[in-house]
């Protein structure tokens, strides 16, 4: 996964708290399919991290002593910020659940 730019990260942090209509004007803008799909694969795996901890009923805190982490790392990884699959997959471990990695077509 290529590392984003600032101007990257601040786009994805204002589209996920000002959700759908924030979306709608971005995807709008010229040259930003590829980095829209990017973009939503990423907020996809952090939605499913946010998820699992809710339904785990854990805190951050509880998850990085599972991890081994410090809390600030957990707040890292839930906001999508270049992580990797292994780091995914520990994470979900440590609220009890197992990742399976699955693929489809892309939709044009």
């Amino acid at each position: 996964m290529k590392k984003l730019t600032e101007k990257q990260i601040a786009l994805r942090a204002r589209a996920m708290h000002e959700g759908e209509a924030v979306m709608a004007s971005i995807h709008k803008r010229e040259r930003v399919d590829e980095e829209f799909t990017e973009w939503s694969n990423e907020y996809d795996a952090t939605v499913a991290m946010q998820k699992a901890r809710q339904l785990a009923g854990l805190t951050q805190s509880q998850i990085a002593e599972r991890m081994n982490v410090p809390r600030s790392n957990i707040s890292r990884i839930e906001n999508g910020l270049n992580i990797t699959i292994a780091t995914f997959t520990r994470y979900l471990a440590a609220c009890g659940f197992e990742f399976s990695f699955n693929f489809r077509p892309r939709v044009a």
